[in-house]
């Protein structure tokens, strides 16, 4: 289990052992298949990556067949921080350890393949844009901003945020977005931003708040609004809140499914950079 906060160098290292181990091209990106435009099918062989094959020709032929692609412009990545205020809960290690953690390893990793990184940290009340960048500074800053950013009391709008980035977007990007999505609501629609970028959600969240295991009186905080109130948690309580989070992540993650947008989950006991390899790596 991973439930202590790591150091930028720690998660730089983490970075490189996990996304480059297996690169076989100095520049190789680690986000294969994208910024390529098709070139030809041939004859597959031991070395080509099998996500390329061409399943018709294999299927015609009786043996594989893989689509070649010819490398165009360089990629353009786009970090999007949700800095919602449930994104301060955490035991004992916060949901915004995980949070920054994915972001600088996301970072290091553009930067390190030579593309271009823009940042956005994002709530309702604030919003900060970095513009497109190659410089190995955008981790140091990113870490920085990351580590200072104030959570308590914001929320995240996801209409507006959408709105927020096909306007400062003007061709197509990857994006992460990186936050605990509680603050998503049947009344969002991320099908917009992603018919015109390439998006994934990185979903950050602790297993605690997910089970409400607690019983008797508590002083329940709502971390958007600063509102508390003093509540009786019995089993009855705990499984309604079950309930509504399993209902608040089926319609999320339908919603997703719906729009071809690439998730994962990641908890604050995880190993974030085991996991966003992953993703990376799609």
């Amino acid at each position: 289990m991973n439930q202590t906060t790591l150091s930028k160098e720690e998660i730089i290292l983490r970075t490189k052992r996990k996304l480059f181990l297996h690169q076989h091209g100095e520049h190789e990106s680690i986000f294969s298949g994208r910024g390529m435009d098709f070139r030809e099918v041939r004859e597959y062989s031991s070395d080509d990556d099998i996500r390329h094959l061409n399943w018709k020709i294999t299927a015609r032929v009786g043996k594989p067949y893989i689509n070649t692609y010819n490398e165009t412009k360089q990629i353009h990545i786009v970090a999007v921080y949700l800095n919602s205020g449930g994104i301060s809960f955490g035991e004992p290690k916060p949901k915004s350890d995980t949070a920054r953690e994915a972001l600088v390893s996301l970072s290091y990793a553009t930067v390190h393949n030579h593309d271009s990184l823009s940042t956005l940290f994002y709530s309702e009340s604030r919003q900060q844009w970095y513009p497109p960048s190659r410089h190995r500074a955008v981790v140091d800053n990113n870490f920085d901003r990351a580590s200072q950013i104030e959570s308590m009391g914001e929320q995240i709008e996801f209409l507006n945020l959408s709105k927020e980035i096909l306007q400062k977007l003007k061709r197509k990007s990857i994006i992460f977005l990186i936050g605990d999505f509680w603050d998503f609501g049947s009344d969002v629609d991320l099908g917009g931003l992603a018919d015109r970028h390439e998006l994934y959600c990185i979903i950050i969240r602790d297993r605690a708040e997910e089970t409400l295991s607690l019983r008797g009186r508590y002083q329940i905080s709502d971390t958007s609004s600063y509102n508390s109130q003093l509540l009786d948690i019995d089993s009855a309580t705990a499984t309604r809140y079950a309930t509504l989070v399993e209902e608040h992540d089926t319609m999320l993650t339908r919603h997703l499914a719906k729009h071809r947008i690439s998730y994962t989950k990641i908890y604050t006991h995880d190993d974030t950079i085991d996991r966003l390899a992953r993703v990376m790596r799609i």
